[in-house]
């Protein structure tokens, strides 16, 4: 597999307007529980009938170095909730094995109260391998540091007072196109 030569630099913007419409048992449940109107509350909540992206990214890639570097700004409706994600990433290919190092992140801010708990801090790096099986196909492992500020939604079996921990991941991946 040629590695790709040169850099290039990406600027983005999308604006999208949608109608969303929250219903079946979990909006009923909620209007139930909270005495509400589920579909407005939730699209007040989540904010999806209007979305703006902003992005910026850069690769280089000389010789055996390749580097890569993104960040991504979501902005829901309200134009005070938005959602930060973006990585810096460098490898160097030798022939088929490609060791890379990695440092991730995602940062949310809602100036409004949290009632679901959809603030989210947290910052990943990572070390791994790829090794390329045949054309088309690679094999990686990942070991990742994770260290998590603030909860968000996804999280379980925390009280109010929990931030700040740490995790590993290792992972195993197949990678294919075909």
């Amino acid at each position: 597999m040629k590695p790709v030569r040169g850099g290039w630099f990406r600027a983005g913007y999308t604006r999208v307007r949608s109608e969303v419409s929250f219903s079946g048992t979990d909006a009923d449940l909620i209007g139930q529980l909270y005495s509400v109107d589920a579909n407005h509350y939730l699209n007040y909540l989540i904010g999806f009938d209007e979305l703006q992206i902003y992005s910026l990214g850069a690769a280089y890639s000389a010789g055996p170095l390749q580097l890569q570097a993104i960040w991504n700004r979501d902005i829901l409706a309200d134009g005070d909730t938005w959602l930060d994600t973006g990585f810096v990433s460098a490898a160097w290919r030798m022939t088929r094995w490609t060791p890379y190092a990695m440092l991730s992140g995602v940062r949310t801010h809602d100036s409004r109260e949290d009632p679901i708990g959809s603030n989210v801090g947290q910052h990943t790096w990572s070390l791994g391998v790829r090794y390329d099986v045949i054309t088309n196909m690679a094999l990686k492992v990942q070991l990742d540091r994770i260290h998590t500020r603030v909860p968000g939604l996804l999280w379980r079996g925390t009280d109010g007072n929990w931030k700040d921990d740490q995790s590993n991941l290792v992972s195993l991946g197949l990678d294919f196109i075909f």
